[in-house]
């Protein structure tokens, strides 16, 4: 799928999330996608990073843009209409 967003022109994407493995399986893998996405010049692939203890994973994955969100701000999203 980053292939296809790449290959339609978008330069900007997040491609993955650092959260629990135990959660969400499927992201297990996160730190080898964002870093698989090094090979598309000029692509700047960021990835979602709720909480400190998962920013942990996020060095291994290379140079990537990583958005973080504090536990309070995220409690509080939840609670908006």
């Amino acid at each position: 799928m980053i292939r296809q967003l790449y290959d339609a022109d978008i330069r900007r994407m997040e491609v993955n999330s650092f959260v629990s493995e135990a959660a969400l399986p499927q992201v297990a893998d996160a730190a080898e996608i964002v870093a698989a996405a090094d090979i598309f010049p000029r692509l700047g692939a960021c990835a979602l990073v709720p909480t400190v203890r998962h920013a942990e994973r996020a060095p291994a994955a290379g140079e990537c843009f990583v958005f973080a969100i504090e536990p309070g701000a995220q409690a509080a999203a939840a609670l908006k209409p």
